[in-house]
């Protein structure tokens, strides 16, 4: 739930955003108004060096922006009622298989937790990586913040 239409303040709104299938480099963003689903707006999923669009996304609403993160490590996080870009970068961290991520709401303010698996010779080992959002500021123009 999110206070208002987009996090923009007021009752609080129950909100979704779903990737269908058909249209892998979509999201699709909506609201809950009495017993409808309204459309609220769309965000293209980040497309890594190869410019193709990314195997998996994972989806997450921190603190009223909307983040999107994708298998090769692409992070774009937008703001759900201007439709501003708060951070948009990669992870420093390559060759990995990057999955779910969250925000931290018991953290400092822009914590997120993301999810990989780590090839060794023999197996996959997962991690949990958290960082700072603030690491990714100003990294929209290609610098790659290095996640703890």
């Amino acid at each position: 739930r999110l206070a208002g239409p987009g996090g923009a303040g007021g009752q609080q709104m129950l909100h979704v955003a779903i990737v269908h299938e058909g249209t892998p480099d979509l999201v699709a963003i909506f609201m809950e108004e009495g017993d409808v689903w309204v459309p609220l707006g769309e965000v293209m999923v980040p497309r890594g060096q190869s410019r193709r669009a990314a195997g998996k996304t994972s989806l997450a609403f921190v603190d009223g922006d909307l983040l999107v993160t994708t298998a090769d490590g692409q992070v774009l996080r937008r703001r759900l009622h201007d439709g501003a870009v708060v951070v948009s970068s990669v992870h420093a961290l390559g060759g990995e298989e990057w999955h779910a991520a969250c925000g931290l709401h018991h953290n400092p303010a822009g914590s997120v937790a993301h999810l990989r698996l780590r090839k060794s010779s023999s197996a996959h080992f997962p991690e949990l990586l958290t960082t700072s959002m603030a690491l990714f500021t100003g990294a929209k123009s290609g610098a790659a913040p290095v996640l703890e």
